[in-house]
């Protein structure tokens, strides 16, 4: 069980999260599709996030993300630049410790 501390701070957070915040925290912790045919390529973060989530458009995902920055559940800054397609697959590193431990919360 979470200090009485964190509990009272995971509240605060909860009450500003939104149902797209989720979905989007739901699809940085994805693990990269090997099998696309975008393999071997290159890619960024906005495209990868673009692909798990097909209902929110690229600026809903850019203020998105700035607001869970700011919630400190994520630490992503670099969204539109380009990398290796497997880097850009693989996002689960960008949710903050304090974000696994709210998604754990949560998820409970």
């Amino acid at each position: 069980m979470e200090p009485y501390e964190d509990q009272i701070r995971f509240l605060r957070t909860l009450e500003e999260i939104q149902p797209d915040h989720i979905k989007l925290l739901r699809a940085l912790g994805q693990s990269p599709n090997m099998n696309s045919s975008m393999s071997g390529m290159i890619g960024s973060p906005i495209q990868t996030l673009l692909e798990r989530i097909n209902d929110v458009d690229e600026k809903r995902i850019e203020d998105l993300i700035n607001q869970l920055n700011d919630m400190r559940i994520t630490n992503l800054t670099s969204l539109k630049t380009m990398m290796t397609w497997s880097g850009a697959q693989k996002l689960e590193g960008t949710i903050t410790p304090y974000g696994r431990r709210f998604l754990a919360f949560i998820n409970t």
